[in-house]
């Protein structure tokens, strides 16, 4: 929602990125936890935790959206 109300519509990274929003949506809960249950027993600040597990589940879910999940028919562009 971000991107297509902020975003230039006309770009190719935005376009790639409200393309694949659905997809990431959908697999960004799991990815999250799964992500906090393999990073807890590191011993770092919890805010560093924070950081590592919203940034791997976003680079998880952009990659499993951009190349698998977009290959299926509920998850194809139109």
């Amino acid at each position: 929602g971000a991107f297509a109300a902020w975003g230039n519509g006309s770009g190719k990274t935005t376009l790639t990125l409200t393309s694949i929003s659905y997809p990431v949506y959908v697999i960004s809960q799991t990815l999250l936890q799964n992500t906090a249950w393999l990073l807890q027993p590191l011993a770092v600040n919890g805010l560093l935790k924070f950081i590592l597990i919203c940034g791997l589940a976003l680079i998880y879910s952009y990659m499993l959206g951009k190349y698998i999940l977009i290959r299926i028919p509920p998850f194809r562009k139109q």
